[in-house]
């Protein structure tokens, strides 16, 4: 419906707000490292806007951010893999699935 609608255009707000606020901070300092500040943020904007296509049953591209998160957090945090593996179970993909969670 329209609720799942207004959630991805807010995630996706949000996701190019945190892409020009890195933009600015990699202006406005030479030495600063991006890749520290960048991953987290990104993986918590591939969860949220994760979350908001499963809502909208959009499985195969929740899956694929949720994915994207994970591979950015190098494992370290469990609501990429929850978010991974509840796309998986809507899929029907059960093996992957426990195969994320273990």
């Amino acid at each position: 419906g329209d609720g799942g609608r207004v959630a991805m255009a807010m995630a996706m707000a949000a996701a190019a707000s945190a892409q020009n606020h890195m933009a600015s901070v990699e202006d406005d300092d030479d030495d600063f490292d991006s890749t520290y500040y960048r991953e987290p943020v990104a993986v918590l904007h591939l969860c949220n806007r994760s979350a908001c296509l499963f809502r909208m049953e959009r499985y195969e591209e929740a899956r694929n951010d949720a994915r994207e998160a994970v591979g950015l957090c190098r494992g370290r945090n469990s609501k990429a893999h929850f978010r991974l593996a509840r796309a998986q179970m809507s899929m029907k993909q059960y093996g992957s699935a426990v195969h994320t969670l273990e």
